[in-house]
């Protein structure tokens, strides 16, 4: 009877048992290649991506600001691409670069010794308040706030809403954004009931979450604008400040039958500071009553 062979009742050779060996170590080792290989294309591709944006978005952006004489920004832009702009450029591109930072410097702090005359000179239509002095500006009776930090050629913007942006501090930028940001605040419509029942579900809300031991009909300001900030999409404190602060002075707080009061207090910390000439005080609490006849 013929036997017949199979993988199970043959035993490997020495030498068939070092091929397999070699043909498994050998696939390792292209496993290990092919992984090598693809690291380094995508190296390539980084450094190709990174060159490209050099060339098509950095320096054009360098050669805009210098165009406009904003040598603030020019300057914050090449620090942040400096070690990009060494790594893909030859000495002698890196020579001008270096003569245009010294002279970009030299003319920042030029402008920066000059700053309060040339404020004043782009914002003619919208000036800083009267009491304002360098190196700190307010705007619309103090609710803008512009701080100048000259050393770092930068500047913060803030209002009663918190901080706006920190900008390098070229006067021409910063008056348009100034002016941006005042055009967005204060030259928007009033829909004062809206906004008294936005304020009425916020305080409701935040009552409802208050411990029921300390539970009172003043409720903290801040709770309920947490949860208007919940629930209104885009909510923005500063404009919410402005709305409030027109309802109160147009004393147009009176819906349904229902009136919304402010207390104030002396904690600055947990409450908001309305804006206009008869509103001053920081409001801590809100509190809704019945309108008396």
């Amino acid at each position: 009877m013929t036997e017949v062979v199979t993988a199970e009742n043959v035993t490997p050779t020495p030498n068939v048992l070092d091929a397999i060996a070699q043909v498994a170590d050998w696939r390792k080792e292209l496993e290990q290649s092919i992984a090598a290989l693809d690291q380094e294309i995508s190296r390539l591709k980084e450094e190709a991506r990174r060159r490209a944006s050099l060339a098509q978005e950095t320096v054009p952006t360098l050669q805009r600001l210098t165009n406009q004489g904003w040598e603030c920004h020019w300057l914050e832009l090449y620090e942040k691409s400096k070690s990009e702009i060494e790594r893909f450029s030859g000495p002698e591109v890196l020579a001008g670069f270096a003569r245009l930072e010294e002279a970009a410097a030299q003319q920042a702090d030029d402008k920066l010794r000059r700053f309060p005359q040339r404020l004043h000179d782009v914002c003619r239509d919208f000036p800083p308040d009267p009491e304002s002095r360098h190196p700190k500006y307010t705007f619309e009776d103090g609710f803008f706030t512009l701080e100048i930090d000259s050393r770092r050629r930068m500047s913060k913007l803030t209002d009663h809403g918190g901080v706006i942006a920190a900008i390098p501090a070229d006067v021409e930028p910063l008056a348009e954004r100034i002016h941006q940001e005042r055009k967005r605040v204060f030259d928007r419509p009033l829909d004062a009931e809206a906004l008294f029942r936005q304020v009425r579900e916020g305080y409701n809300t935040a009552r409802a979450d208050m411990d029921a031991a300390v539970r009172s009909d003043s409720v903290p300001i801040l709770s309920v604008v947490k949860h208007i900030r919940k629930a209104v999409k885009g909510f923005r404190l500063d404009e919410f400040i402005i709305d409030l602060s027109r309802a109160a002075a147009k004393r147009d707080l009176i819906v349904g039958g229902e009136r919304m009061e402010f207390q104030h207090t002396r904690d600055t910390k947990d409450a908001l500071l309305l804006h206009g000439p008869n509103l001053r005080g920081f409001v801590g609490y809100i509190v809704f009553r019945k309108e008396t006849k």
